[in-house]
């Protein structure tokens, strides 16, 4: 089979299996060890997407090119060779598969810029976007030129994020080609941008050359008809459009990186300078930029832990941020119910008005959500209310709605049923399933609780003590609840750590010192040593599985001699080197280990396949430590 054919398989066996993508970088690695592939025949079986090994016009096609894309990715970030590598070939690429690269960029700014490589990243787009810049404007076909636009507004949306970047020395060719470009431009924003973003980084006196060559054109320039001015509104609508995507940009780096707080509606206002806008235009702006850039979130793909935290943040922050910021000099009025109402209507796509987000089994409207969150907070009258949703006429009168205000203020019921159902429970005389634990925080989504930050940041408090208690006690019993918990039910995992100041780490870094610095060893005496076994089995999975759901990389942590990242880099991301059955050990323990498992092989392949089914021995599986075993 030829090498290319192998390469062919490989890509199309990964993505039939949705296979994770460091799997995938590894495989490929091993795969070019072994296998001569040319330059050439990498760029044309792997890199090109425009002609995707999946049926095209579908959403399978869509996310199969995306999913192939965080292959290729994947794969150049796996070191520096490999990434020179994919930008050496992205220019050689179709059009078309190039500008699917660089939209691609535009929508993970966030994560790129967390990548180790960051710096040979930027030296390699550096190259890119000179070797796309077009000499004229004029002189290359309109798809050209879109790919360079989208080139520009990525180095924006990276700026943004990284102003270390307009110092960067290695980047200050690819800004002055850009900023030279800027004057020639036929469209003015575009223009401005570029002088805006690029010219004082790439030249004190360069972020002149638009405005002067802008005025030496309109001195030149004949008089024009007053149709001209529809271009001008064409070019406000490219500027809307760009504007629209930088908010959204700004909101999903921080849905991603766990940013939220109470002050992040603040710091959006200041950020883009909102803060002039009437009390009106300020809530239908604050209102639109979230539901709308929730909905883009869902269609871009983005993971479910941040689409969660989109949702999570409209929900229990929005309206009364809108509340305390907006109105806090306003009276509500008919005006301000009409603006509210319409501006969430507005907001109208399926992706949200028929959502699954948030760990519930039956679709929801986001919106109307939202807008039972503004009733609480009595930022609309049940009348608008109503007026909105007729269905809820007859499930909604003023003592229902005054009821669940008084129930959303209840939160210390949150600390009983908690403590009643996990804490103050014994394992070793209630069982999982006696305590209804599972069940309970499945339906917890389902309540009020889903709109107060206040019992979620209970409900965080609570859980983050117990951790910290059952790690001080060692009560495994206790941890794989919480790990049982946490596998089962994934938005309840997602609503405490949205509320903890750590994130996800919250929890792995409690459990992963945890499980490093514990030996997990059984007693000779000791007759438990399977259920220790399976405890720190579970334990370990939802180490692995948290990381997994949460987007967490261990592969790019610097932490040395840990027991769990080891682990998980090896086996679950598959990192590990080829395996070998003549490894003698590299410490007097794994000496002594590699001599058990020696002396006693034949016990284990006669337990392996017992007629009678009794398994292995207690007193057989003591003779390798718990840790070693998975290990």
């Amino acid at each position: 089979m030829s090498s290319t054919t192998l390469l062919k398989k490989l890509l199309r066996a990964s993505l039939a299996r949705n296979t994770n993508p460091k799997l995938f970088a590894s495989l490929l690695e091993q795969l070019l060890a072994r296998e001569q592939i040319s330059d050439a025949e990498l760029g044309e079986m792997l890199l090109n997407v425009a002609d995707s090994p999946v049926k095209a016009n579908s959403t399978t096609s869509i996310l199969a090119r995306r999913l192939q894309i965080e292959y290729v990715l994947e794969f150049a970030f796996s070191s520096s060779e490999n990434l020179a590598r994919f930008f050496k070939l992205l220019p050689q690429l179709s059009l078309k598969s190039q500008l699917k690269y660089i939209l691609y960029f535009k929508t993970q700014v966030g994560k790129i810029i967390d990548r180790s490589l960051i710096n040979e990243f930027y030296n390699g787009l550096a190259q890119f976007t000179i070797a796309a810049s077009p000499s004229r404007p004029g002189e290359c076909s309109p798809h050209s030129n879109r790919l360079w636009y989208h080139v520009v507004f990525v180095w924006g949306a990276f700026i943004d994020l990284d102003s270390s970047i307009p110092a960067n020395p290695s980047l200050k060719e690819s800004f002055q080609k850009m900023a030279l470009f800027a004057g020639d431009l036929e469209d003015d924003y575009i223009g401005a941008l570029i002088s805006r973003k690029f010219g004082a980084a790439a030249d004190p006196g360069a972020s002149l050359n638009f405005q002067t060559t802008r005025m030496a054109k309109s001195e030149e320039a004949p008089t024009t008809m007053p149709e001209k001015s529809l271009s001008l509104n064409l070019n406000g609508k490219k500027y809307s459009n760009y504007v629209s995507l930088k908010k959204f940009i700004w909101l999903n780096f921080h849905f991603q990186l766990w940013k939220m707080d109470t002050e992040m509606s603040r710091a959006f206002m200041t950020f883009f300078n909102l803060q002039d806008l009437s009390h009106t235009d300020l809530a239908k702006e604050l209102i639109c930029s979230f539901l709308n850039g929730a909905a883009v979130a869902v269609r871009l793909g983005e993971e479910p832990y941040v689409i969660f935290n989109w949702k999570n943040f409209i929900l229990t922050h929005l309206a009364q941020d809108l509340k305390e910021i907006v109105l806090s000099s306003h009276a509500v009025d008919h005006e301000w119910h009409e603006t509210v109402s319409a501006a969430i209507t507005s907001c109208n796509d399926l992706v949200i008005t028929e959502t699954k987000i948030g760990g519930v089994k039956e679709s929801y409207n986001l919106n109307k959500e939202f807008m039972r969150s503004c009733l609480h907070q009595e930022l609309i009258s049940l009348e608008k209310y109503i007026q909105v949703f007729p269905s809820e006429a007859e499930n909604l009168s003023t003592s229902i709605l005054a009821h669940e205000i008084e129930n959303l203020r209840l939160t210390e019921l949150i600390t009983a049923e908690f403590k009643s159902r996990l804490e103050n429970v014994n394992p070793e005389f209630t069982s999982l399933q006696e305590s209804n634990l599972i069940d309970y925080f499945k339906n917890l989504p389902l309540t009020n609780f889903r709109f107060l930050n206040a019992k979620q940041c209970k409900l965080a408090q609570l859980s983050e003590n117990l951790i910290d208690n059952i790690v001080r006690e060692k009560n495994n019993e206790k941890l794989r609840w919480i790990s049982l918990v946490f596998l089962n039910v994934p938005s309840i995992a997602n609503f405490i750590f949205y509320q903890s100041r750590k994130g996800p780490w919250m929890f792995l870094s409690k459990i992963i010192n945890y499980i490093d610095s514990e030996s997990f060893n059984v007693d000779e005496d000791d007759g438990n040593f399977q259920d220790t076994y399976a405890c720190f089995g579970v334990i370990l999975t939802s180490v692995i599985s948290v990381a997994a759901f949460f987007g967490i990389e261990f592969a790019s942590l610097g932490l040395k001699n840990s027991y769990t990242i080891d682990y998980i880099n090896q086996f679950y991301f598959r990192l590990c080197n080829m395996l070998t059955n003549t490894y003698t050990g590299a410490s007097e323990q794994e000496k002594q280990i590699i001599s058990n498992y020696e002396n006693l092989v034949t016990e284990w392949a006669n337990a392996l396949f017992d007629v009678n089914n009794d398994g292995l021995s207690d007193d057989l599986l003591k003779s390798v430590n718990v840790k070693q075993i998975y290990k």
